[in-house]
């Protein structure tokens, strides 16, 4: 156990996953930002969406989605199919810095996996993928 952890956190500090002030990729916004982001690219959500495909906590999302809405990257209008609920869209500016985001975590992985010998990168990627289906059970 004492492995898993020493190679799980610090894959955590070098890819930089504990800084709170920017993503791995180097883009100035938190990494559950980015991903809000990320994911409004393929297209509108509730609050709710958000917060279960996030696994955050509804008032976790809420204070995010404020945040987003100061930068003028999202916007809120009636969800059509629920009229007590509303929908997250991205800004035409959401859009252009979703990109961004998007394309420095494409770089970034893209660079990583080049440290990688090929034979060894479905490897890791099956080990998270793993990984992640085993933090869902528990």
């Amino acid at each position: 156990m004492v492995e898993l952890c020493d190679a799980l956190f610090g894959f955590i500090r070098a890819f930089g996953l504990h800084r709170t002030d920017e993503t791995p990729c180097g883009v100035p916004m938190s990494v559950s930002e980015a991903q809000a982001m990320t994911l409004l690219l393929e297209g509108p959500a509730t609050p709710s969406q958000l917060a279960d495909r996030l696994a955050l906590a509804r008032s976790t999302v809420s204070r995010l989605l404020e945040r987003l809405d100061t930068e003028g990257w999202i916007r809120r209008r009636p969800d059509p199919t629920d009229g007590r609920s509303s929908q997250v869209v991205l800004t035409a500016t959401g859009r252009r810095t979703a990109d961004r985001v998007l394309a420095a975590r494409h770089a970034r992985l893209s660079g990583l996996m080049a440290n990688i010998d090929e034979p060894d990168r479905a490897d890791i990627v099956r080990a998270l993928r793993l990984l992640a289906e085993a933090a869902h059970v528990s």
